[in-house]
């Protein structure tokens, strides 16, 4: 990730707007006093990315500055060749802050929105950079205090700094999960090595023997059968036989100890003697009654050894007479007693390997409880790999269901994107073409009206200059009939000052009679104020009516060159329009179209086209994590089953065990003809 542009206004320290140029740095140093804002600026892009900081937490009010109410940051930023663009809001409400967050991709030239929730920001985020908030402060930026307390710590201190900006508590976790479990594995492994160990397995080599042995054996049960019937009658015989020759050894040893007796008796006897001739002594004669008592006791017991031993020497007689016979009859079941003790040799065989077995039965039993708590263990964990792997295949089926509900722009968002320029300019183009239009309209309209006033302004030049005319002949005409007349009165005057035969100061002639010339017409003088006036008025109209002709012809002039000039700009237009319009059918390969409805598709096609995006990123993550799941309820599964097959192994060999065992003791219960066998 390389920070591009950071934008921030109400963030901490930075009250006003304040924005930084990244994009032409490489290696930088974010330099100043304390509290000039160095840590606020990341921060910033902290806050930016992930809506939270290190130092604040949630409480984005701790980052607004003091006293204001609201907070913006921008950040633009690169990871790879794509860019993005995120802004987050804040702003203070009295019951709940408002937070806003935007995220926007540059394509095509243009911002192009990815999300507006937090969450799907956040999530969007985190899978653009691949780490998440805590990676990020731990990988990326290093929280303040963090440095210094990683600088002057001793190494012990550093490295427990480093485990827990990097992360490797769970690397610790996973050692001491690896430990128990290696030592469950060896304590396990050791387990197995005591067993076999004790079983000691025989050799291939003693294995086919004791095969052929038991081959043997198995062909001459019938024989060991009958043989040990008859051992058994034999051997109740010398039971019987047994038990006689043990009372005759018990007559014995109470006959040996009757003749202990009478060497006894006679010492006591002597003793009395003594003590009868001591009898005289009457200080011994406490030991003589203890001596009389003891003689008494003694003589009873004698008497009492006399009859034993008389009936011992009887008893003994007719033991005598029974061993005899038990010898006799001993020597006739001596072959019967000898086979007897083949078969509890053979049965003292049966006996060992029926304790072996016991033991290795014992032992199978134990490996199977072992087993089967492994096997239990196994089942669990697949049952929740299971759980998990069917749970992500129901995301995974629940998000390709989404997935089929929506569909790529194609070809045909590329044409509305390749067009949307267009559509701008043609829409612009369109607008200009309507308002020129309507200054054509405007324009024609004033030059008509301009004609339609220069025609009235020359009629009315035409009427102004008739009327001057008029009043400059009318003036013309008077000043004429006016000097005539004053011509007339200066001939009367001159006439009436001359008399008949004066030379004429005019003509040079005489001057006839009065009676003899002619009359002279009667003078009106005129006055020509008014004309004069009226003259001028007329000439002052007429110099009005021109001007205004001038200007009415000017003002044409002027429409029809605003009239021509918008008229070409109008064509050019026109001409651009066409362009524009043969441009759009040539993309989207139709003539049929509209602005509106072209815009309206591509904006519900962008629609579309994001939320396939995202299912489509949903689906994918969906489908890593079923992949990983299955990974795993694979590898749960050949556990189960490896533990199960160890379980059943153990099974078998336990019933495998057992039935040796039956078969020895079966074998020992033949033997002693189904008599209980004592160890």
């Amino acid at each position: 990730m390389r920070p591009l542009e950071l934008c921030l206004e109400g963030f901490t320290s930075f009250r006003r707007e304040q924005r930084l140029d990244f994009s032409e740095l490489d290696l930088f140093a974010i330099t100043g006093a304390t509290g000039a804002g160095k840590s606020s600026l990341l921060d910033a892009m902290t806050y930016a990315l992930f809506g939270t900081t290190t130092r604040s937490g949630k409480q984005v009010s701790d980052l607004a500055s003091q006293g204001s109410e609201n907070l913006k940051v921008q950040l633009r930023f690169a990871v790879g060749s794509a860019q993005y663009r995120v802004t987050r809001r804040w702003r203070f409400r009295p019951k709940s802050p408002e937070n806003k967050v935007i995220l926007e991709s540059w394509q095509n030239g243009v911002w192009e929105t990815l999300g507006t929730s937090i969450v799907a920001v956040q999530n969007t985020i985190e899978q653009i950079l691949g780490m998440d908030f805590d990676t990020f402060t731990r990988a990326i930026i290093l929280p303040q205090g963090k440095f210094d307390e990683f600088i002057k710590g001793d190494a012990s201190k550093r490295r427990e700094i480093l485990r827990q900006l990097a992360g490797f508590e769970i690397f610790e976790q996973m050692r001491k999960e690896a430990n128990e479990l290696a030592k469950l594995l060896k304590q396990e492994r050791e387990m197995v090595e005591r067993q076999l160990t004790e079983l000691s397995a025989p050799t291939a080599d003693e294995v086919a023997q004791k095969r052929s042995q038991l081959l043997s054996l198995e062909q001459q049960l019938p024989q060991f059968d009958r043989a040990i019937v008859k051992a058994q009658k034999a051997l109740d015989e010398e039971e019987q036989l047994f038990s006689q020759i043990a009372r005759w050894i018990e007559l014995r040893q109470e006959l040996a100890k009757l003749n202990a007796s009478s060497a006894e008796m006679t010492i006591l006897a002597q003793r009395l003697e003594r003590a009868q001739a001591a009898n005289h002594l009457q200080g011994d004669w406490a030991l003589v009654r203890s001596a009389r008592s003891q003689y008494e006791t003694a003589e009873s017991a004698a008497t009492l050894a006399r009859e034993r031993l008389i009936k011992a020497h009887s008893e003994l007689a007719a033991e005598q007479q029974l061993l005899d016979a038990a010898k006799a009859k001993s020597e006739v079941l001596m072959p019967q007693i000898k086979a007897r003790e083949d078969a509890l040799a053979a049965a003292k065989v049966y006996e060992e390997q029926r304790t072996q077995l016991e033991t290795e039965v014992a032992l199978a039993q134990k490996n199977q409880q072992e087993k089967i708590r492994f096997f239990k263990a196994a089942d669990k964990e697949l049952q929740a790999a299971n759980n998990k792997f069917q749970g992500a295949g129901f995301r995974v089926t629940q998000v390709a269901a989404m997935l089929q509900q929506y569909s790529p722009g194609g070809k045909r968002l590329e044409q509305l994107h390749q067009i949307a320029p267009l559509l701008m300019e043609f829409q612009l183009v369109a607008k200009q073409q309507k308002t020129q239009q309507q200054q054509l309209d405007k324009s024609i309209a004033d030059r008509e009206r301009a004609q339609h006033n220069y025609v009235e302004v020359a009629t009315n030049l035409a009427a102004a200059e008739i009327k001057l005319k008029k009043c400059g002949n009318e003036l013309e005409a008077t000043e004429a009939a006016n000097t005539e007349s004053t011509r007339l009165e200066s001939v009367a005057t001159v006439r009436m000052s001359l008399s008949s035969g004066d030379t004429c100061p005019v003509c040079g002639g005489v001057h006839p009679e009065s009676d003899r010339l002619p009359p002279l017409p009667s003078s009106n003088i005129v006055d020509v104020a008014d004309l004069r006036r009226n003259l001028t008025i007329a000439t002052q109209v007429l110099q009005a009516a021109q001007i205004v002709a001038t200007e009415g012809k000017s003002a044409v002039s002027s429409c029809q060159e605003k009239e021509l000039e918008i008229g070409q700009t109008l064509k050019l237009t026109g001409e651009k329009v066409a362009e524009l319009q043969q441009q759009i059918t040539q993309i989207v390969e139709t003539s049929q179209w509209e602005v509106l409805q072209l815009q309206q598709d591509l904006t519900m096609l962008k629609e579309i086209d994001r939320q396939y995006r995202e299912t489509e990123q949903q689906f994918q993550l969906a489908s890593f994590e079923y992949e990983n799941l299955q990974q795993k309820f694979n590898f749960a599964l050949a556990i189960q089953a490896a533990k199960q097959q160890e379980y059943q192994d153990a099974i078998a060999e336990s019933d495998r065990r057992q039935q040796q065992l039956q078969s020895c003791v079966n074998a020992l219960y033949k033997i002693t003809e189904y008599q209980p066998y004592a160890n």
